[in-house]
């Protein structure tokens, strides 16, 4: 079906399809470099030098806001999609309609337009997912007592979602045609970056260089 005789509405899903394919690659390569960030800054020889230079108590509000913006892009990729809505949802569900799914396979690949169906199912609901979530509801979003029954969160379930997160947006991306770029080739400056960033705390700076 041509453009001039699909229904608005489809039209619609689709160009929302895209938009999110195209948003959802850029957050996913600023989610690889929160990892990266977060990642070099819990070294033990990183610690140990900013405790010894006095610099301790400011890296951990980094490492805090480190957090919780990779916490926020993380999880908002599985809320509810209300109007208006371009998180990854949102594209995801617009692509349970046939007519949607061939519109934008056309443009890309429908085979890594399933994979992201596939991956997102596979995380979406699971508890990891649920853990992230309530520390994002009860401390992040609002101010409120977490749910004593809930086990916290770790750092690792935050890295392993997001990852996962960083794959559907890439599968979609590329998948709908928006790029043609593999993630990891985007994230050569932004790991390069998190290097020179806590290389004056990294005791052996032969290994990151």
């Amino acid at each position: 079906m041509t453009s001039r005789h699909r229904p608005r509405g489809e039209e619609v899903a689709i160009e929302r399809v895209i938009q999110v394919a195209t948003s959802g690659f850029t957050q996913a390569i600023d989610i690889a470099a929160c990892v990266s960030l977060l990642g070099y800054s819990n070294r033990p020889d990183v610690d140990e030098a900013l405790e010894k230079s006095g610099a301790a108590m400011a890296a951990g509000i980094v490492q805090k806001a480190l957090f919780q913006r990779l916490l926020l892009w993380t999880m908002v990729a599985f809320d509810p999609v209300r109007r208006g809505d371009y998180h990854l949802r949102a594209g995801i569900e617009q692509l349970a309609d046939s007519n949607v799914m061939t519109a934008i396979a056309a443009r890309g690949d429908r085979k890594r337009l399933r994979r992201a169906i596939s991956l997102f199912a596979a995380i979406d609901g699971t508890s990891k997912v649920e853990r992230l979530r309530h520390i994002r509801n009860k401390e992040s979003a609002h101010r409120s007592a977490r749910d004593p029954n809930i086990t916290p969160a770790s750092i690792r379930d935050l890295f392993e979602v997001a990852s996962t997160v960083s794959r559907v947006a890439e599968d979609l991306a590329n998948g709908a045609g928006v790029v043609s770029l593999s993630l990891e080739s985007q994230l050569v400056k932004p790991i390069d970056s998190a290097i020179a960033f806590w290389r004056p705390w990294l005791k052996d700076t032969a290994e990151t260089s």
